[in-house]
């Protein structure tokens, strides 16, 4: 076979082929890889933290599940409810009366004289009113909010020394440990013992020993 300067072989004419698939790159395909022009360099760093939150978000979720799924096997136990009023009254007396030495550090809105602190440190009842107010007012309302809602809240774990307990039963501990503590510095401090006094004192024994009880101390562990 022979050709000619036209192109054609043995009189028949070469028609050339065009095939999109072996045309170079430029013109058959676009590039792979493109570099974002439109400030979306970061997206792999947001969505690693989007990730990030939601792994939070289903920890979170798996534990409220957790705690439902307790509550259907071990019913809510009654001394729970009665150590969560006791927490409530415990929390409005002691915010009333602390407010009332704060607003009067003379003592005269609860017809307190000031000798009654000759034996103690403080020249009045102000800074006795504000620690009563925060120790045994504010703390005891959180613990009975905590006992009741039960949140899955991590921080307080930090300073929560029964790890396979919920912080919220450690917290109410603490408040009956508070309680009892709190009265017998005021006694050794006013060295008088009066009904209130008393009346405080059985009122922290009581939180303590409801809080170890066993049907409260099952409700609150987690396995």
């Amino acid at each position: 076979m022979g050709t000619d300067s036209s192109g054609s072989i043995d009189g028949f004419q070469a028609i050339p082929l065009i095939c999109p698939s072996v045309q170079p790159p430029s013109t058959c395909s676009e590039p792979r890889f493109m570099l974002p022009d439109n400030g979306e360099i970061g997206l792999p760093m947001r969505k690693a933290s989007r990730g990030r939150l939601s792994r939070k978000r289903n920890t979170y979720i798996m534990i409220q599940e957790h705690l439902k799924m307790k509550n259907n096997v071990y019913p809510r136990p009654v001394l729970r409810w009665i150590l969560i009023l006791l927490q409530i009254l415990l929390g409005v007396g002691a915010v009333v009366s602390g407010a009332m030495l704060v607003a009067a550090p003379d003592g005269h809105l609860l017809q307190m004289p000031l000798h009654m602190l000759q034996y103690s440190p403080f020249p009045n009842f102000l800074i006795p009113g504000v620690i009563l107010t925060t120790l045994l007012g504010i703390y005891p309302l959180v613990v009975a909010c905590s006992l009741w809602k039960r949140p899955a809240w991590r921080w307080p774990d930090v300073i929560n020394p029964f790890k396979r307990i919920h912080w919220s039963w450690a917290g109410s501990l603490a408040a009956g440990v508070i309680t009892v503590t709190w009265i017998i510095v005021e006694v050794i401090m006013l060295r008088s013992v009066g009904f209130l006094h008393v009346l405080y004192f059985v009122w922290g024994i009581a939180l303590v020993l409801l809080t170890l009880a066993p049907s409260v101390r099952r409700h609150y562990k987690i396995d």
